[in-house]
């Protein structure tokens, strides 16, 4: 009809300099994030990684949250409680020598 042809680098640029974006997304509020967070923390999905729970909260609550947020958010409640000194030890081992002969185990206080 009007026979313009456009490159797609150039489109793309034009886009980001208009500020336009794919979507227009408003976020869940923060604080409904977080309190979905500590329930599902309080269950058998305590061990997710950020972007499982992310989907989770996609899916089961219907939140629209960026994966960035959900990662924070999980920093922020994971917490690491020790009782102290010699109670809990870390041992680890690297075998990427051990062909070679040198087998290499360590263990730390943690």
């Amino acid at each position: 009809m009007h026979h313009v042809v456009v490159g797609l680098t150039w489109l793309k640029k034009r886009l980001a300099a208009l500020g336009l974006k794919r979507r227009n997304v408003v976020e869940t509020r923060l604080t409904l994030v977080h309190q979905a967070i500590k329930n599902e923390l309080q269950t058998s999905n305590c061990c997710l990684g950020y972007r499982v729970m992310w989907r989770l909260l996609q899916l089961k609550y219907r939140y629209t949250i960026k994966g960035s947020t959900v990662m924070m958010l999980l920093a922020v409640q994971r917490t690491y409680v020790n009782k102290g000194p010699n109670w809990c030890w870390h041992i680890d081992g690297y075998d990427k020598l051990k062909p070679f002969g040198f087998p290499i185990h360590a263990c730390i206080d943690g």
